[in-house]
């Protein structure tokens, strides 16, 4: 298997930058990878918030165990409403992680072609 087709599926199935890594561009996979992790981190920080807001308002009766009455009370919730903005942040740098590293795998690959 080619380095390059290591590192782009090192970088779509496990974490962005990680193909980065298989190539021995440790900044560039420390970056991507420090940015979607950050993204994780406040997504799961979102969700958790979520769940706590759930767990308070059913408790109290406020809130029936129903999908919809659920559903209605978290998208009024201002924890909630900014997980939508840190999951397009999140797909967009996998989405440039991929194409970043095909970029530079390929690079390598001509340039070991033309040395050999």
């Amino acid at each position: 298997m080619r380095k390059t087709t290591k590192a782009m599926l090192a970088s779509a199935f496990v974490l962005p930058g990680v193909g980065h890594w298989v190539l021995n561009k440790k900044i560039h996979a420390g970056l991507f990878i420090a940015a979607a992790l950050y993204c994780f981190i406040k997504l799961t920080q979102g969700m958790y918030a979520a769940a706590l807001i759930l767990r308070e308002s059913i408790g109290l009766g406020q809130v029936k165990p129903d999908f919809f009455q659920m559903r209605e009370l978290l998208m009024q919730a201002p924890e909630v409403q900014s997980l939508d903005s840190y999951l397009a942040v999140l797909v967009l740098i996998w989405v440039v992680a991929l194409i970043d590293t095909y970029r530079i795998g390929s690079a390598q690959n001509t340039a070991t072609k033309a040395e050999g």
